[in-house]
């Protein structure tokens, strides 16, 4: 926004010509909102320079959208911004996330904030999507199998991945809402483990009938999909249980975050079926052997 300059000389009244009469030169920034100085410095048969400041001020602008018109004030913050985008995504039956503010509630996919390639952060997965079902985002999607952050990727070359990373990471997303791949794992993986995650990306279709069922109950009452075991179990001493959740009311799924071939598990009180068919009598912790290929989960009998 370089505003146009007129120089007159006072005695002849003779406009003068910017290049062979003067010449400008404005302060760094003449787009955004704020001041801008000018300086004409006379050449050829004129000497002599002079400053001049103008201003630039927010312009009106009127975004219209297929359900509502909205004015833009220069006021706005990121946070409306990301609000703002994220109402347009209701008018579409199929949408994706990666921020959301003050939209829970909503048909909103969300997905978790870009995750490392690293153990600590299949780590976070769980106590995240936890969170994000408690304000709300119930359709959420834990990033992508062994990290969204690309950058993580870069000097890797495919026979160094960490394959059982890879592997419990797809475990975790198994019987989360959605499932979504970053690497492509038939690129980096050995037949073997291939075979795996490829096994839990069935086992996440042969759950979709209930996970959709937990969808449509959380639209009704804004129950989260994917729930810490303190809120289906209070005061059965889950509060800082990290490492397990509950998929509904019904599974408790217990996935293994690092690179241990073990765990332990706590069950609440109940009768509880595990992957493998053995029955478990709640209110105590077990430790269990979890072979690479394996993720634990108990379906609550009675």
């Amino acid at each position: 926004q370089k505003q146009p300059v007129t120089v007159t000389d006072n005695t002849t009244g003779t406009t003068l010509t910017e290049g062979s009469d003067f010449t400008l030169a404005y302060s760094d920034d003449t787009t955004n909102v704020g001041t801008v100085t000018v300086t004409v410095t006379g050449t050829g048969n004129y000497t002599g320079s002079v400053e001049k400041t103008y201003k630039i001020t927010p312009k009106a602008v009127t975004i219209t959208t297929g359900s509502d018109s909205k004015s833009y004030d220069g006021s706005a913050m990121n946070v409306d911004h990301t609000t703002s985008w994220a109402k347009i995504g209701l008018s579409f039956p199929f949408n994706e996330y990666r921020a959301c503010w003050k939209m829970g509630g909503q048909p909103l996919v969300q997905r978790l904030g870009d995750k490392d390639y690293s153990w600590e952060a299949v780590q976070s997965l769980i106590p995240q999507m936890c969170v994000a079902g408690l304000l709300g985002y119930a359709y959420a999607c834990p990033d992508m199998i062994g990290g969204g952050q690309f950058t993580a990727f870069l000097d890797i070359k495919d026979n160094e991945f960490d394959q059982a990373l890879i592997v419990r990471s797809a475990q975790v997303h198994a019987l989360m809402p959605m499932m979504q791949f970053s690497v492509a794992p038939w690129r980096i993986l050995s037949k073997q483990n291939l075979a795996i995650v490829q096994r839990m990306a069935q086992l996440h279709a042969d759950f979709a009938p209930y996970i959709m069922t937990c969808a449509r109950q959380a639209a009704k009452t804004g129950e989260p999909i994917v729930r810490c075991m303190e809120y289906c179990f209070p005061h059965q001493g889950f509060e800082n249980c990290k490492d397990q959740f509950m998929l509904g009311d019904r599974y408790l799924v217990a996935p293994v975050v690092d690179a241990r071939l073990e765990r332990t598990v706590r069950l609440p009180e109940g009768t509880w079926r595990d992957d493998q068919g053995k029955l478990y009598k709640g209110g105590k912790t077990y430790k269990i052997k979890v072979p690479l290929a394996r993720l634990p989960y108990f379906e609550l009998v009675k």
